[in-house]
């Protein structure tokens, strides 16, 4: 197997590591699924979390200059690895003070007998100063090709009752980390006859909702018009909500939220070069 990643712009290793960043919310690891032409970033905590998924997909062609992948043979030519989110985004980070960038490089090397991901940097010195050269040694687990199928390269599908545009996300974030701070549970709803998003929480001193209007959808069931007059709701974790919401630091041309009534929540950011699908499963009365 082998990869072998390089780019000099600046921009888009800043990107990767904000990508990283968000994902290093919702988990301490991921699964990395890279094929020839795609990069995929996996989050899953079924186990945990009852069913939350963060499915993040990269046009590597937009991210590297040059972009090499030999997966285990011509039938699987894929490599998929268990990936530390942290050391990773804490390795980018290295270029954090940085207004430019010599060369960045992404390999996978193996060191005594332990599969790395391997990162190199050639970062410029400032004036007076000499550049640097800073490489990172990230241990990794090789995903075998018998578990590929619990790792899919698209993102899991819902039979949604309505798909809405979202306010800008900055807004939503800053009204769900006050939420986070009160309730451990927010209720969103959509109301379609007047175009309304609220976001509401309930506790035993206090009943907190706020307002979006003007929103607009892409999809609306009627069958769902008919069963609940229109107005459809989901009761999601605070705090995986706003674990989403960071997704603002990447500045989204534009964020999707599919809501299936009572039942799971997905939301969907796109990037010219990435695409972001988060599914938060319902809670229960």
């Amino acid at each position: 197997m082998k990869l072998r990643a390089r780019t000099c712009d600046f921009s888009s290793v800043q990107l990767l590591t904000r990508l990283l960043a968000v994902l290093g919310r919702v988990s301490k690891h991921a699964v990395m699924r890279l094929s020839p032409q795609h990069m995929y970033l996996l989050v899953t905590d079924r186990l945990v979390t009852g069913g939350s998924v963060l499915w993040a997909h990269v046009r590597a062609g937009h991210l590297f200059e040059e972009y090499t992948v030999s997966g285990v043979d011509q039938d699987n030519n894929e490599i998929l690895m268990d990936v530390p989110v942290e050391l990773l985004c804490n390795a980018l980070k290295s270029t954090q003070n940085q207004i430019c960038l010599g060369s960045f490089k992404m390999k996978l090397t193996r060191r005594q007998s332990q599969p790395c991901l391997s990162i190199e940097m050639d970062l410029p010195g400032s004036v007076g100063s000499a550049s640097r050269h800073v490489t990172h040694e990230i241990p990794v687990n090789l995903v075998g090709v018998s578990h590929w199928a619990d790792f899919p390269a698209s993102p899991p599908e819902h039979a949604l009752d309505v798909v809405l545009c979202l306010p800008p996300v900055r807004w939503l974030r800053s009204v769900a980390d006050r939420m986070r701070a009160m309730a451990n549970v927010v209720t969103l709803t959509f109301k379609p006859a007047r175009k309304v998003l609220t976001l509401s929480i309930e506790t035993d001193l206090v009943a907190v909702t706020t307002h979006f209007e003007d929103i607009e959808t892409v999809k609306n069931d009627d069958s769902t018009d008919e069963q609940s007059g229109g107005e459809v709701s989901v009761r999601v974790e605070s705090k995986r909500l706003a674990q989403f919401l960071a997704c603002h630091s990447l500045n989204p041309v534009k964020v999707h939220c599919g809501i299936k009534n009572s039942r799971v929540v997905v939301f969907r950011a796109f990037l010219d070069s990435i695409a972001l699908h988060f599914v938060l499963p319902s809670i229960s009365y």
